[in-house]
């Protein structure tokens, strides 16, 4: 009986592997390069922040910020009111914020991605790490200028069609200039090799960091 077990439970990891990797390389669509991305179209020097919570000032709750670092990877996080209150300095040094505040409590970076800019549309890949698996959300931009972009869309795919989900959008985010903003903690995917566009890039990165590469 034992070893039925153990040999269900080796097929059961066994299923789920191969099922998560097809659900990655079926929705896994933005590589990463390693290289800086042009941005001259919107703001990479802070953060998006949705604009009718940030001038709320009758609320602490100011919801979800945006972050696009100029290497093409995407952070989402949250503020607070209290956060936000410390946030004296102008532009706003995001890193001084978070540490007055704490970091942790901050849950800085909850969530990791990548982007990619097509005309005036901004398309993000996000990565939520959850109990040892990969949930993949998209999200659809609309730059409308150098400062305020507008969310339209945010999507859920599944293998399972029947489990998908999607919705448009219309959410205003307007940017809000930042000195220094926390750098990301998103080594967990840089170590995947799905997550990049080149293997021997990847193979580089690794080897950098003196990782075994046998980390896929």
């Amino acid at each position: 009986m034992k070893s039925f077990n153990l040999y269900l439970s080796i097929l059961i990891l066994a299923i789920c592997a191969c099922s998560e990797r097809t659900y990655i390389q079926s929705f896994a669509d933005i590589k990463y390069t390693g290289k800086e991305i042009p941005t001259q179209v919107f703001q990479t020097n802070g953060f998006y922040v949705e604009s009718e919570k940030w001038e709320d000032k009758r609320s602490d709750k100011k919801g979800s910020i945006y972050v696009f670092y100029k290497d093409g990877t995407f952070a989402i996080t949250f503020l607070t009111g209290k956060i936000v209150s410390i946030m004296k300095d102008k532009p706003i040094n995001l890193n001084n914020a978070v540490a007055k505040w704490g970091r942790k409590s901050q849950h800085w970076g909850s969530q990791y991605g990548l982007y990619k800019i097509e005309k005036d549309t901004i398309n993000v890949t996000v990565y939520g790490r959850y109990e040892g698996h990969y949930d993949i959300y998209k999200y659809k931009f609309k730059i409308l200028d150098a400062d305020n972009i507008l969310l339209c869309k945010h999507e859920s795919p599944s293998l399972n069609p029947k489990e998908s989900y999607s919705s448009q959008m219309h959410t205003k985010y307007k940017f809000i200039p930042a000195d220094s903003i926390p750098i990301p903690d998103n080594e967990y995917l840089k170590k995947k090799i799905w997550f990049w566009e080149n293997e021997s890039d990847w193979k580089r990165y690794m080897h950098e960091r003196g990782t075994p590469r046998s980390l896929r």
